[in-house]
């Protein structure tokens, strides 16, 4: 019995060590990508592979071209690059966000190295909110963001 308390009290320290450090965790892999971005200017991250569900990642694109508008204070990482294309004109585009393509594999380690697209709400050093996004067709994840 005491074995099972003592299991169930390391998996929670170390579930919320894993959360606590996630924020600096993301931080430091900008950094490392582009070290003039201070996240702390930045309201959201969204994470956007190159692979992965296709569907999702082209509704996520299509959706951030309609609303360039709210995307002043977000950030986009573009990880697991297929199509470098596309994000140059993604960059020449938008003027207003900041684009990072992960071109090392830096994001590799991160938790939101997934085949689905995230959203990162972040506040006073911390993710608020992480939202994966796989539904296509759900675009309220939008709202969610800060103009």
């Amino acid at each position: 019995m005491k074995s099972i308390i003592f299991m169930i009290f390391v998996i929670f320290i170390f579930i919320s060590c894993q959360n606590t450090n996630s924020y600096d965790e993301l931080d430091s892999v900008i950094q490392d990508i582009n070290p003039s971005i201070d996240l702390r200017n930045f309201h959201s991250v969204i994470v956007l592979p190159s692979d992965g569900c296709p569907s999702c990642i082209a509704a996520i694109k299509r959706s951030i071209i309609e609303s360039r508008n709210k995307l002043d204070s977000t950030i986009l990482i573009a990880i697991r690059i297929r199509d470098r294309k596309f994000f140059k004109e993604f960059k020449n585009l938008f003027s207003n966000i900041e684009v990072i393509v992960d071109e090392n594999n830096t994001f590799g380690l991160i938790q939101y190295n997934t085949d689905y697209p995230w959203l990162l709400l972040l506040s006073k050093n911390e993710i608020t909110n992480s939202i994966e996004l796989k539904n296509p067709a759900d675009t309220a994840w939008i709202k969610s963001l800060k103009p």
